[in-house]
């Protein structure tokens, strides 16, 4: 191909490219009004809401749930707590599923929220145990997606307190949701047997029909505090607060209908002709992709404006930005053009015999200036023998901020880390 041909072939895949942006804004243009519909919709329900706990707009968040429902099954927590309610949740899983047998359980029951050992293994979002056995409860409420070989972990991790896990508990919005046991891999798909002996899928709500016959629905909302309810001799504290988290539970049941008749309004707009499947169709796989692409955007873009901020590239490590601080040591900012998702900003201290006596001072500056509870995590290692970089991770997630808010965020992250740096007596 000669130049001329390479002029022809960018000039037509930029027209291609062009149309395609024009296309997709309009698609996404003439869907908008739906959207915001749905989410008036939406919030005029949750402000009309009676309920002690709607107005906090916590229940679509999986740690509010977690949280609630270890208040109702620690017999030990204050207002709520009541030896009854954890055999009523026992007494469910079993009625669940009758391979799951926790008749055994001692009256002296524990339940431990975030348990588990290496953060690398997941931390089990509810576990319920005695001195011989355990109930994992997964809870995934917020349709959070599932991590890979999740409950093979938890299982293990149970195993290695020498405890039995007696069932695995599954906690989905709605019915019909079921963990992804096929995809486990490598050492982790022995334990999928077991899993699928003890595996309790436990909806928030049961959407499926009504009660007939004064038969209760297995769900989370009827078969345990719809049963927790009809239990005699409840504190009037105990009775409101399951009454109230019940009606809230139910709730989603509510807007899930609400919302239908807007949603099947957007798949009809879909499917009006074949360009409008195609084009949901390519806005869906770009959606999907989002994490890789919203890294190579923000890499791109930091890049850029730390280069502005005097931050420089080296000919020997192209992948990194420095700013020099003194003879020694400099800010280095570092992203790998083969790992979209990952992100560092720290130091760079080149002279080995240094490393030792700055590294828990510069652990200090990290601490201060970027773990405030934001998208960056703990700082690594000495994680390059050459380089000597000390780094802390940014967190390439789910964004929900707008691009430009993301990017203010991280540089004035750079400002901060800058100036508690500038103060460092070594």
């Amino acid at each position: 191909m000669d130049v001329n041909d390479c002029r022809r072939f960018m000039a037509d895949f930029a027209s291609v490219l062009a149309r395609m942006v024009r296309e997709y804004g309009g698609f996404i243009a003439a869907n908008r009004e739906r959207a915001e519909r749905r989410g008036a919709a939406l919030a005029e329900f949750e402000k009309d809401a009676k309920n002690m706990f709607a107005g906090v707009f916590k229940f679509r968040l999986e740690e509010f749930h977690s949280e609630t429902l270890r208040r109702f099954l620690d017999p030990e927590t204050p207002e709520t707590g009541d030896r009854r309610f954890s055999r009523v949740f026992l007494e469910l899983l079993e009625r669940v599923n009758p391979e799951v047998k926790t008749s055994g359980f001692g009256e002296r029951i524990t339940v431990e929220r975030e348990a588990g050992g290496a953060k690398a293994d997941g931390r089990i979002d509810l576990l319920v145990y005695d001195d011989r056995q355990a109930v994992i409860i997964e809870n995934k409420i917020n349709n959070a997606p599932d991590q890979p070989n999740q409950l093979a972990k938890y299982v293990k991790s149970v195993q290695s307190r020498g405890k039995e896990a007696a069932a695995v508990v599954y906690i989905p919005q709605f019915e019909g949701v079921e963990p992804p046991l096929e995809g486990y891999d490598g050492p982790w798909r022995e334990y999928v047997p077991e899993i699928r002996r003890k595996l309790v899928i436990l909806p928030a709500i049961d959407r499926r029909g009504d009660e007939k016959g004064g038969g209760v629905r297995n769900d989370l909302a009827r078969g345990f505090i719809g049963e927790c309810l009809r239990l005699e001799g409840l504190k009037d504290r105990q009775n409101y607060i399951l009454s109230e988290y019940g009606k809230l539970l139910r709730t989603m049941e509510e807007k899930s209908k609400m919302t239908e008749t807007i949603d099947r309004e957007f798949i009809k707009e879909f499917y009006k002709d074949k360009q409008s499947i195609e084009t949901a169709e390519h806005i869906y796989e770009i959606w999907d992709n989002r994490e890789k692409l919203l890294g190579c955007l923000i890499q791109q873009s930091l890049r850029d404006k730390l280069k502005s901020e005097l931050y420089h590239e080296r000919d020997n490590y192209p992948p990194a930005l420095y700013k020099k601080i003194d003879d020694e040591k400099s800010f280095v900012f570092h992203s790998d053009p083969d790992d979209d998702y990952k992100l560092h900003l720290g130091f760079c201290c080149e002279r080995e015999e240094m490393r030792g006596r700055v590294r828990k001072a510069l652990e200090k500056v990290i601490k201060t200036a970027l773990l405030d509870g934001g998208w960056f995590k703990e700082a690594s290692d000495w994680n390059d023998p050459k380089y000597g970089w000390l780094t802390s991770q940014f967190l390439i997630g789910e964004y929900k901020e707008p691009l430009p808010e993301i990017e203010r965020y991280f540089l004035a992250k750079v400002k901060d880390l800058e100036k508690a740096a500038s103060s460092l007596e070594l």
